[in-house]
Order: structure tokens, then C-alpha cells, then sequence
């Protein structure tokens, strides 16, 4: 494959990046990768814009060892980026991640959309409550009342009863 750039060489470097759902493939060969690479190194991405992100909210600037076990995103990468690696790093990293979580947010909950339409907590609330109901029936031997419960909690996660 030639390289995209000069359409000359073999191409010897390839990347692929998803942006917004819009997916985009370079193929470079070694010299023009080199010349992609310096007017890259002038400006670091948007982690740039992030840099000091720990100043910004008052967190403590000493070193935090601490690290995501999936992804391998470390406490201090999250403080001077703002960014995480993967999902896992919320609970991985939680100590960090949530007292700049409570200093943007009022709330460290998720409060958006919920099924059927329910606002907010109302949903979580009332599945919180059908779950304790459906314990009690159980405990209870009440197994008929039981499988009614579990069918409104389907429904309220909008799963069918079939």
C-alpha cells in the first residue's frame, strides 16, 4: 500500500481513529510520518487545553500511584488530563475521579434519562422499592405475589415478561 501523503513510498505506518462515530484511516510512510509527527508535537491534542487540570479545582498536586487495573490510566494522568481510559477507571480510580466529579456536578449520581418516560430518581426509587417488596415475598413464601412484583420491575427496565 502507498502512503497516503506521497503516494511514492510504501507506507509503514497505518492508524486508525474514531471521532464522533466518523472513522478515519491514515497510511504513512516513514518520512512523512516523521513530518506528521513534528507538527503534531506542537500541539499535544486537546489533553492539551486540560494541562493543570488539577490546579484548576484545588486538588492536591502530589504524586497519586494510584491505577486503572484494565487500562493502565493512572490517578495522575485523570489529574493533568481530565480524561479517563475506559469505563473501569470510574470505579478503579473512584478516590480521584469523584471529589472532581462533586466539584463540577452538585450530584456524583447519574440523574438523566430513565425507561418509560420516569424522571430522574423516581424510576431508580421505585424499582428500589419493588425490589425490597419482592424480598419480603420471598422471605415470606409468598411466591405468587413474588412473580407479580418481578413482572413490574421487568417493566419498569423495560424488559419483557416473556
Amino acid at each position: 500500500m502507498l502512503c497516503d501523503n506521497c503516494k511514492k513510498n510504501q507506507a509503514t505506518y497505518h492508524s486508525i481513529k474514531k471521532i464522533n462515530g466518523v472513522t478515519t484511516e491514515r497510511h504513512l510512510c516513514y518520512e512523512c510520518h516523521l513530518k506528521q509527527a513534528e507538527k503534531e508535537s506542537d500541539f499535544n491534542g486537546i489533553g492539551e487545553l486540560f494541562s493543570g487540570f488539577k490546579n484548576l479545582f484545588g486538588l492536591p498536586t502530589h504524586r497519586n500511584v494510584a491505577r486503572c487495573g484494565v487500562c493502565g490510566t493512572t490517578a495522575d494522568e485523570f489529574l493533568e488530563t481530565g480524561f479517563v481510559g475506559c469505563p473501569h477507571c470510574y470505579e478503579e480510580l473512584s478516590g480521584v475521579i469523584m471529589p472532581v466529579v462533586s466539584k463540577v456536578q452538585s450530584d456524583t449520581r447519574h440523574t438523566g434519562k430513565s425507561p418509560n418516560g420516569k424522571k430522574g430518581n423516581a424510576a431508580a426509587e421505585e424499582y428500589e422499592e419493588l425490589r425490597r417488596q419482592l424480598d419480603l415475598a420471598i422471605e415470606s413464601e409468598r411466591y405468587e405475589d413474588a412473580s407479580v412484583i418481578r413482572d413490574k420491575m421487568r417493566t419498569l427496565r423495560g424488559i419483557s415478561n416473556e
